[in-house]
């Protein structure tokens, strides 16, 4: 009887450890995993074809603005002094992981 006891106890506690791991495994009320992710994915996006543009100092593609939304629809918009810069900050764009369309509103310069 004494080691029924024992053990039923042994169980009883091995199982009420468990119980905070299940809990801490839920994701916060109102939170949906994916959702929290492909706004993690959609900033990195953005974070990274402006990276390029910024790194890519003869292009001349500092001033174009990146907004990515829509899992991996980027939206560009700017000027540009070329219709080469603008083809060429569409095709960065185009390259970077995880984009799936890019659609664009680049302007070129006018010259006065």
């Amino acid at each position: 009887m004494k080691t029924r006891f024992v053990l039923s106890c042994a169980v009883a506690f091995s199982l009420v450890g468990l119980v905070p791991l299940s809990v801490t495994a839920d994701p916060a009320p109102g939170m949906s995993g994916p959702a929290t992710k492909v706004v993690i994915e959609d900033s990195a996006i953005t974070s990274s074809i402006k990276a390029q543009y910024e790194a890519d100092h003869g292009a001349g593609l500092g001033h174009v603005r990146v907004d990515t939304d829509d899992h991996g629809v980027v939206k560009l918009d700017g000027e540009v002094r070329s219709q080469a810069a603008a083809d060429h900050a569409i095709a960065i764009a185009k390259a970077t992981d995880g984009v799936r369309e890019v659609r664009s509103d680049i302007e070129i310069e006018k010259d006065d």
